[in-house]
């Protein structure tokens, strides 16, 4: 997707965000924007990939390192004030980024909590923090307050945070507190332009696709990031695309979980057929991630690591008495 810098010119299009991030110099910050399915992960994954590459040919490189934000946490509500800003370094703002740093490190990357602490004095690490927008809302202002201090506290560590542009926006017009960060980029939806040449490179079945969006406002409107894009075209696929377009009394939000349904039914038959037999239904299967969601959202996680399940998670009781065995 194109790309805006800060200032709010238009970046070439095609531009790395390892590009741009280069441009800011040691210490570098950045603050990267988007809606929903535009990207911004993907942009972060290959930053890393660029970032650990250049770390295995340079020593004095600093190290990739992904975390989400949305298991940070500041053990209460905010008690954030327009009034009282010059009172929250006296106050308890929660848990230090640094501190949150130290846990993930150990917890996802198995990194001795002496060494992480060195490796941030010396600024040996490039932090790339997703999931600024999953934070609690009512943690949010505390979040922002912790990011500031440690980039004051780290200056020379690399950091990028990513965010859902809308609820960024927001929420720190309401709470009057942004991010400190060196710059921002906003990655903007597909143009017209991509969108063609993407259905182009998928041949006759692209072109009907293509016919399809130049005629259907609302639909088009969907597909404007790369996700829902890539979707609509597994859609087109498994010729569900006509249920989606023939019926004028679809609004768009159906459409979208039509689509995303699609999705994910395609995604389970592809496992069906690699595994050939399935212990599980397309139901029961849904049925488990969603459960598995639940409890994740709960305990303020993204990512599902098996060491991290809880028995309280275990809805069963012979299942929480085999909890310590596992």
């Amino acid at each position: 997707a194109e790309t805006a810098a800060p200032s709010g010119y238009t970046l070439p299009p095609r531009t790395q965000l390892e590009a741009y991030f280069d441009q800011l110099g040691l210490g570098r910050s950045l603050l990267v924007l988007g809606s929903a399915g535009t990207g911004k992960t993907t942009a972060l994954l290959e930053l890393a990939q660029v970032t650990l590459h250049r770390a295995e040919l340079d020593a004095d490189s600093p190290m990739p390192v992904i975390l989400n934000l949305s298991s940070w946490s500041s053990g209460r509500k905010s008690s954030y004030s327009k009034n009282k800003v010059n009172d929250r370094a006296n106050s308890d703002v929660g848990q230090p980024l640094d501190q949150w740093l130290l846990q993930s490190l150990y917890s996802y990357y198995q990194v001795p909590q002496p060494q992480a602490q060195a490796w941030l004095q010396s600024g040996a690490l490039t932090l790339l923090l997703d999931g600024l927008d999953e934070v609690a809302a009512e943690r949010f202002a505390d979040c922002i307050y912790a990011i500031n201090q440690f980039h004051q506290n780290y200056n020379q560590v690399e950091i990028v945070v990513c965010s859902r542009q809308n609820l960024y926006l927001s929420t720190c017009q309401k709470i009057d507190q942004y991010l400190n960060l060196q710059a921002a980029l906003l990655i903007q939806p597909l143009s017209s332009s991509q969108i063609e040449n993407y259905c182009a490179s998928l041949g006759p079945m692209g072109e009907s696709l293509r016919l399809t969006l130049s005629s259907d406002r609302q639909l088009s409107e969907i597909v404007d990031t790369p996700l829902m894009l890539n979707i609509i075209a597994l859609s087109a696929e498994d010729d569900t695309l006509p249920a989606l377009i023939n019926d004028a009394n679809v609004s768009t939000n159906n459409r979208r979980y039509r689509l995303l349904n699609t999705y994910v039914n395609r995604m389970l038959l592809r496992r069906t057929r690699r595994q050939k037999r399935s212990r599980r239904t397309a139901a029961e299967t849904i049925s488990g991630l969603r459960y598995l969601a639940q409890q994740l959202e709960k305990s303020n996680q993204s990512i599902f690591q098996l060491e991290a399940v809880q028995p309280y998670w275990l809805d069963r009781r012979n299942r929480v008495l085999i909890y310590p065995l596992a």
